[in-house]
């Protein structure tokens, strides 16, 4: 049996009810979904808690993503933050496929296999095939 292919999901915090949706289509499409540490709704109080932590959950997210067999940038209406950028220049370096959710919606419009034949997922299942038991 083949281990289905893990995408790790990058992304600003602010878009927090994305993550939730691309998890689920992500899931949905047989991927195993690496994601962000936290859904807590934000408040003042959780930002100041996380804050100090931020470059360990940073460095954190990294090893995720060395995992990963792909990467899914949340990039809602083009926006992608400083820690986004150096995720996907982590991926770049790694030698992870890297794509946008824009580019994810346009493949899936309509079509629930269509994720399956994109460019991204081949690169992804070939990266590391992997057998279990």
């Amino acid at each position: 049996m083949t281990i289905p292919p893990i995408v790790c999901l990058c992304g600003s915090t602010r878009f927090i009810d994305l993550f939730d949706e691309a998890a689920l289509q992500l899931t949905l499409r047989g991927c195993i979904v690496l994601s962000i540490g936290s859904h807590k709704p934000r408040s003042r109080q959780y930002a100041d808690n996380v804050g100090g932590h931020k470059a360990g959950l940073d460095r954190l997210h990294k090893r995720k993503i060395d995992l990963a067999d792909a990467v899914l940038v949340l990039d809602v209406e083009g926006y992608v933050g400083d820690s986004t950028r150096s995720e996907i220049a982590h991926a770049e370096t790694t030698g992870t496929p890297v794509a946008s959710w824009s580019e994810f919606e346009a493949a899936c419009d309509g079509e629930a296999d269509a994720w399956g034949a994109s460019a991204l997922w081949a690169k992804a299942q070939a990266r590391r095939p992997r057998e279990i038991a």
